[in-house]
């Protein structure tokens, strides 16, 4: 009795996914920051997608260097015209995980962080505007920006290990909130 319901369950969920149109990507923007990114995304209407990516940086880089981070950004999209392909809104969702010190970002972000190590989390959500351009049959680009809010805490410290915490913060953060050049496997 169970090995039927397990396998009519089973063959349930392969017949949903197979009715769905389902995508890999990964960031390109991402990835130049030496993190491994991976993203999936299921169609689930005529119009509309969810997506889910996650970013994971486990790296030491040795000096009192540290860029060691989980990001998990689900997603719900609605398609201008057909899902996959043209534009598209979307809302997100943020967590994070990270403990970082020692390196300078671009742009003057977060100078702190070259003298300081920080430790904490970040939860947030975030509106989208992207755009796919099919390539191939499987194959697209898709460039997305978006702005969000972030409510981040975390804990400052003045070396990589030896240091006592100096300060416990925590901060609300609005402005751009993802950026993405991606590039698509749809299956």
């Amino acid at each position: 009795m169970k090995k039927s319901i397990l396998i009519t369950i089973c063959t349930c969920i392969s017949f949903v996914l197979m009715s769905q149109q389902v995508a890999i990507k990964t960031n390109l923007l991402y990835g130049a920051t030496l993190t491994p990114n991976l993203g999936v995304e299921i169609g689930v209407g005529s119009k509309s997608t969810i997506e889910a990516t996650i970013g994971y940086a486990p790296f030491d880089y040795g000096e009192n260097k540290k860029f060691k981070h989980i990001l998990v950004q689900p997603e719900y999209r609605y398609w201008l015209c057909d899902q996959f392909i043209g534009s598209f809104f979307g809302f997100n969702m943020t967590w994070a995980a990270y403990n970082m010190g020692g390196v300078k970002l671009p742009l003057g972000i977060w100078k702190s962080l070259r003298e300081y190590r920080y430790e904490g989390q970040v939860y947030g959500f975030g509106f989208t505007y992207g755009y796919q351009y099919p390539i191939t049959t499987h194959w697209s680009v898709e460039g997305e920006i978006g702005i969000g809010y972030w409510h981040v805490w975390n804990k400052k410290y003045r070396c990589e290990k030896c240091a006592s915490r100096i300060k416990k913060d925590q901060k609300n953060y609005i402005g751009p909130s993802r950026a993405a050049i991606n590039i698509v496997y749809q299956f």
